[in-house]
């Protein structure tokens, strides 16, 4: 809602997208982020030794669910009919949360989703150990925060209330109400530089970064695939062979015999491999996810930057309920292809309910 144009009549639309479908896409989004932020704390509380990815995607769900919050009031302010109309509460609400503090939630939402896909990447591949300790991944979640409070400072300075006044037909007094305007920063190259990085980095550069760790992940499971046809080809031509020579014929009793004790291991192994294997589509599930939710955003922002053109504002306020369902659609992936959590969730609404 940062970066509209107004070039075509947006009224009705972006009041009915704000009073009716966002409204609805908030409630589910409170309710399933929700879920997720209790789910992901228990999988952290009963597994210590759990890698740091579900700590970044419990981060995600808490930034995922503030601005969900923030956005179930945005009705309010829109309402003409309202108490809470043009009032001054209001457009503090709209600077301040509706703009800075939702910015501040979008960038580190993304960049979360980064270091969750990138976990997931060096944990299957056994690399950058150091990146796997307690600490990174406390500078990395209070770093993207810190970071982004810092960078969106300039939307504080873009804006100013304004009191305003209107006489009434056949009143004598005449009503206050207020407004924000822009303010003279707001025109200048530097805060236009600036809301050009706000795009940059929320929807082209942290894009990006998943669709190649993505890429990474999918190359990874198809290696290891491939691999696993291997061993059971050649494990197949093995049982081919003609065991009539004796000394064959107790080598492979003496093979047998081993295996029945390394059953157990092995299947424990398969399912640890499953659950990695499934872990991994879960995370690149996601990616695609984010990727398609701001895929609107991304094309106006390319198109802004390599072509110094822009697509109608109306294809971007559609594009907005796309963006705000796709912090709603993990909850689904995660309790598709997770079995912790899927267990964690029937425990949490056992407690609850």
């Amino acid at each position: 809602s940062t970066l509209v144009d107004v070039n075509c009549d947006l009224t009705g639309l972006i009041y009915v997208i704000n009073t009716y479908i966002l409204t609805v896409v908030s409630l589910l989004g409170i309710l399933f982020n929700g879920l997720c932020v209790l789910v992901f704390a228990r999988i952290i509380r009963s597994e210590p030794q759990i890698g740091h990815m579900f700590k970044y995607l419990l981060a995600k769900a808490v930034h995922d669910l503030i601005q969900f919050l923030i956005q179930i009031f945005a009705p309010l302010y829109y309402c003409e009919s309202c108490s809470t109309y043009k009032t001054f509460l209001s457009q503090v609400w709209y600077i301040w949360f509706y703009y800075y503090v939702e910015s501040i939630n979008e960038l580190c939402s993304g960049l979360l989703e980064v270091a969750a896909t990138f976990d997931c990447y060096i944990t299957i591949n056994r690399k950058l150990n150091a990146c796997k300790k307690n600490l990174f991944c406390a500078l990395v979640i209070l770093g993207t925060l810190a970071y982004s409070c810092l960078f969106y400072t300039f939307q504080l300075f873009s804006f100013e209330i304004v009191k305003q006044s209107k006489q009434i037909d056949n009143q004598t007094a005449s009503t206050i109400y207020y407004e924000f305007k822009l303010t003279n920063f707001a025109s200048t190259e530097a805060s236009k530089a600036f809301q050009l990085m706000h795009g940059l980095k929320r929807d082209v550069v942290t894009l990006i970064l998943i669709l190649i760790l993505n890429l990474l992940l999918l190359a990874h499971i198809k290696k290891s695939m491939s691999l696993k046809k291997r061993l059971t080809r050649g494990n197949m031509n093995l049982s081919n062979i003609n065991l009539n020579d004796e000394s064959l014929h107790m080598g492979a009793q003496r093979a047998a015999e081993s295996a029945v004790g390394t059953t157990t291991t092995r299947r424990a192994e398969s399912r640890a491999e499953i659950a990695e294997r499934n872990t991994t589509i879960m995370v690149i599930l996601t990616g695609i996810n984010y990727t398609i939710g701001h895929l609107a955003s991304f094309v106006y922002y390319c198109f802004l930057i390599f072509f110094q053109s822009k697509f109608s504002s109306c294809f971007f306020i559609v594009g907005l309920i796309q963006f705000y369902v796709s912090y709603v659609t993990p909850f689904f992936i995660y309790y598709k292809f997770n079995k912790s959590f899927r267990s964690c969730l029937f425990q949490t609404l056992k407690c609850k309910f």
